[in-house]
């Protein structure tokens, strides 16, 4: 019969701590391995995953960046034509001016008792055409 226990107590001890550190590290290499095979597909999932976000939100700021230009370029437009738009306006009302002057000297008038309003206003539109194309 084959005797296992040894004799020598140091002996005992050290095969002890030989196989306790073995055993130990068969387990980190073991638990090491099946933690790598468990999270690797999840690590690599996620990390295509940040890859599309990281792409979708570059896409999604140059984007917003060319917007903010078209929008800074049409607030600018709109300054441009709204500037344009008083000078015309003003122009236009110089231009009226006199016109505008001719027709309340005409609304003034008073017709003479007993004419006819149609007749003594065309009277006075002759009149006033005759002087501006003596001008």
């Amino acid at each position: 019969m084959l005797n296992l226990i040894p004799t020598q107590p140091r002996l005992a001890l050290a095969l002890l701590l030989v196989s306790t550190l073995l055993l130990a590290a068969a387990g980190v290499y073991g638990g090491y391995w099946l933690t790598a095979a468990w999270y690797r597909p999840r690590l690599e999932a996620a990390e295509a995953k940040a890859k599309a976000l990281e792409d979708a939100y570059l896409t999604l700021a140059g984007i917003t960046q060319r917007q903010n230009e078209a929008i800074t370029a049409l607030h600018a437009d709109t300054e441009r034509r709204r500037l344009a738009g008083m000078a015309a306006q003003a122009q236009a009302r110089a231009q009226a001016q006199p016109h505008l002057d001719q027709a309340a000297a005409f609304q003034g008038l008073s017709l003479p008792p007993g004419s006819d309003p149609c007749h003594t206003a065309q009277q006075w539109v002759d009149e006033a055409l005759q002087r501006e194309r003596s001008q």
